[in-house]
């Protein structure tokens, strides 16, 4: 007989558990009404058309997040941003190099706000757990692959994306954007004298 807790029913690593069924398809953003976020005037808004080289956007994010003054680990949150703009491009875009990103930034006295917005319009439903997952403080990588066996995986992509971006930030939130797509948003406290 095998031994069984109300864990097992309601944990979200196990692909068969009863909280796991409950997510299958992809969520189409549009058909889900919710609030919708729009970055206000307070913020810098860029847009990235993805080209040739992608390394060059990278360099643009990263040094955008190191010109903010007293940003501890400044580099590491600069990661974190540039793995939220790949999410953005190989999953919301499905690489589609003709939707532009939006990157919206702004800074406070006590905190450096980036916010990645994609314009895809829908999600894999197995992300909705892994984000939760991922909310309650993973400690090491964990594979989105590895968590969603049944998703093809990216041959460029280790599916930890989405820790990382968890791992550098002190907040992250994940909302409908306004082209129906999905936004990702990343704080990081700066430091206070």
């Amino acid at each position: 007989m095998v031994k069984t807790s109300i864990e097992d029913i309601f944990s979200l690593t196990q692909p068969g558990t009863l909280a796991r069924r409950v997510f299958k398809g992809d969520v189409q953003l549009q058909h889900f009404q919710t609030r919708v976020f729009v970055p206000d005037q307070n913020y810098t808004i860029e847009q990235f058309l993805i080209g040739v080289d992608e390394q060059h956007h990278y360099q643009q994010l990263r040094k955008i997040c190191e010109n903010v003054r007293d940003l501890p680990r400044s580099k590491e949150f600069g990661t974190g941003v540039i793995e939220a703009f790949k999410n953005a491009y190989q999953h919301g875009h499905k690489k589609n190099r003709k939707k532009k990103i939006e990157v919206a930034y702004k800074e406070t006295l006590t905190q450096f706000e980036v916010v990645v917005n994609d314009r895809g319009g829908q999600l894999h439903a197995d992300f909705i757990p892994f984000v939760l997952m991922h909310r309650q403080e993973v400690d090491k990588p964990f594979s989105f692959y590895t968590f969603a066996p049944n998703i093809k995986q990216h041959p460029e992509n280790g599916g930890i994306g989405t820790y990382l971006i968890h791992s550098v930030s002190d907040e992250v939130h994940y909302f409908k954007n306004q082209y129906n797509g999905l936004g990702v948003q990343l704080i990081k406290y700066k430091v206070r004298e």
